[in-house]
């Protein structure tokens, strides 16, 4: 089965990775028995190693709480926005409906007025051809 170039360099790359990881972790050369400075040394650096990486956990632990504590404020800040928009609505609502009420109001007041005054102009008007 051929590979293409792309998968073959691919392959290449991961022997190389692979190789360079394990060479990095054979010890170079084999000690017969270390000395207790050096057991004591490695277990020096065991433990701040050990402390560095709970260091990080902790590091990562508020992280993980600062990005909680940010989406519940994003979400109680959208609430309250959603919110005052519904009330705005409602508000945008009321004036609507007392507008209409209003121009209704002097809509009908105004034609009912000039059918009135209209009437009472041609009244007098014929009013006074009869009085001649």
């Amino acid at each position: 089965m051929e590979m293409s170039e792309s998968a073959a360099g691919k392959l290449y790359l991961h022997n190389q990775i692979m190789s360079d990881g394990v060479r990095r972790y054979l010890p170079s050369k084999l000690a017969a028995s270390p000395s207790p400075a050096a057991q004591s040394e490695a277990a020096a650096a065991a433990a701040r190693q050990n402390n560095r990486t709970d260091e990080l956990l902790a590091q990562i632990l508020d992280l993980l709480q600062a990005k909680q504590l940010k989406k519940a404020r994003s979400r109680h800040q959208k609430e309250k926005n959603q919110q005052m928009m519904s009330d705005w609505i409602v508000a945008a609502a009321v004036v609507d409906r007392i507008c209409f009420i209003l121009i209704a109001f002097f809509f009908v007041g105004g034609t009912l007025a000039f059918i009135i005054v209209a009437t009472l102009a041609t009244l007098a008007v014929e009013s006074l051809q009869y009085s001649d």
